[in-house]
């Protein structure tokens, strides 16, 4: 008689029963204590964002110049008593960057209880006027439109247009790279053209640069090129024109040619 090959031998596999109870006892104990982890780990977050000990008692923010602490504070929706490790830093940063006046933020904390804000803010150079009135800042981007109760003391600049105007890592058109140049310049200088003295800065595409000075609208023509240079030439004309009424009241004080200054006095012709 052939033997059934198919046919189940129980007498030699007595223990598999017991081995599949031991393996679904194994696994469920795995899985309760999973679960048990869980809940452990849950119940550990829930109490740690609610005690008392890591709530905000204070808040360090430096670096504003424009702004006012409260503002920066408003910006970043921050209220002492919230949970400090709760905080998304990472959303407080990109709430304080939608400030246009703000150019960059970082968001750090100091456990149990501060967190410390660092802003830079844009410094404005500019007005630039493109049918609407937009800021630059010292590298000639353009970071904010003009709007009620921002500084208007700054010089307005004329005859630039959008596709002279620097976006993100663009470099900047050359008539841009000159009016910023100038601005930067006027920016440590004293008396005559200094940031505060300019009423406008006028860009001609063939002819270049001129200031136009308060309250008097005396005009400086500068070009293009050279300017530390002929700034120097304006820094030595001060004296002569502080001692000579007549010189101070000049109409145009053209620069633009290094070899020699042109005075346009008042009512009169170039001298």
């Amino acid at each position: 008689m052939r033997k059934n090959r198919f046919k189940s031998n129980r007498r030699r596999q007595p223990g598999n029963w017991k081995r599949r109870l031991f393996a679904c006892l194994a696994l469920t104990a795995l899985m309760l204590g999973l679960l048990g982890m869980s809940v452990l780990c849950v119940a550990s977050y829930a109490a740690v964002i609610q005690a008392k000990y890591f709530q905000t008692q204070s808040v360090k923010v430096s670096g504003q110049q424009r702004l006012t602490e409260a503002q920066v504070l408003r910006q970043a929706d921050i209220h002492l008593g919230d949970n400090l490790l709760a905080l998304n830093l990472r959303v407080v940063r990109e709430r304080l960057l939608d400030n246009p006046w703000i150019m960059t933020a970082q968001v750090a904390r100091e456990i149990p209880d501060t967190l410390v804000i660092r802003i830079e803010e844009h410094v404005p150079l500019a007005r630039v006027d493109l049918g609407r009135k937009f800021f630059i800042d010292t590298e000639g981007r353009i970071f904010k439109e003009a709007a009620a109760g921002d500084p208007d003391d700054l010089p307005e600049v004329q005859g630039l247009g959008f596709g002279d105007i620097r976006l993100g890592a663009e470099a900047p058109a050359p008539a841009l790279v000159a009016v910023v140049e100038a601005l930067r310049i006027c920016q440590n200088a004293e008396g005559l053209a200094a940031c505060g003295d300019i009423e406008q800065v006028q860009l001609d595409k063939e002819l270049g640069v001129s200031l136009i000075l308060r309250p008097d609208h005396q005009r400086i023509k500068l070009g293009f090129d050279g300017y530390p240079l002929k700034f120097e030439r304006l820094a030595q004309l001060r004296d002569l024109m502080a001692n000579n009424e007549s010189w101070r009241n000049f109409q145009t004080l053209d620069l633009n040619n290094p070899d020699r200054v042109v005075v346009q006095l008042a009512g009169a012709s170039d001298e």
